[in-house]
Formats: structure tokens, C-alpha cells, sequence
């Protein structure tokens, strides 16, 4: 995750092209660099308003992270080619 809030991009091949997959992205803080941490807070306390928040508790410590997903469908369906993927966060 980059300072402004935007994550790189990346290009992962799929195993088959004839095959629908779901990508899930969690975005743990504990898991950032410390210039990410000082935004998002060591323990994601700046993310419990975000969209695909999901609090947890690991060692009696409360931790807010974010889960999303996004259908990855199969080449020769709508999207299923070179679409852009919209993250949609996880229903609690």
C-alpha cells in the first residue's frame, strides 16, 4: 500500500483460462511498512470506518483489517479479459 492510500498493481497468470476464480486481498497493518502504519494505525485503528473493515481479536489485542474480493471470470465470459477488478468488501 502506498502513502496515498492506493495499492500496486499487479498481473498474476491464472492456472486456466477456462476457470472462474475469486481473488481475496486483507490488508493487515501489522503486516506494513512503519510509514503505513503511522496512517493507517499499528493495530488499524484508522480503518474501522472503511469499506471491508473486519475487526478481530488475536492475544487480547483488538485489530481492524480490511478484506475484499473480487470474481475473476473465465476468458471468454463479459470481463473475463484484461477487465478492471473492483474490489468488493466482505459481507459481516
Amino acid at each position: 500500500m502506498k502513502k496515498d492510500g492506493t495499492m500496486e498493481s499487479i498481473t498474476i497468470p491464472r492456472p486456466s483460462e477456462n476457470k472462474r476464480y475469486r481473488l481475496e486481498i486483507v490488508l493487515d497493518p501489522r503486516k506494513q511498512n512503519e510509514d503505513v502504519q503511522e496512517i493507517l494505525g499499528p493495530l488499524g485503528e484508522n480503518l474501522t470506518t472503511s469499506s471491508g473493515s473486519t475487526p478481530l481479536t488475536e492475544e487480547s489485542k483488538d485489530i481492524t483489517t480490511i478484506k475484499k474480493y473480487a470474481n475473476i471470470m473465465k476468458r471468454e465470459e463479459p470481463d473475463g479479459f484484461m477487465a478492471k477488478l473492483d474490489l468488493v468488501p466482505f459481507k459481516q
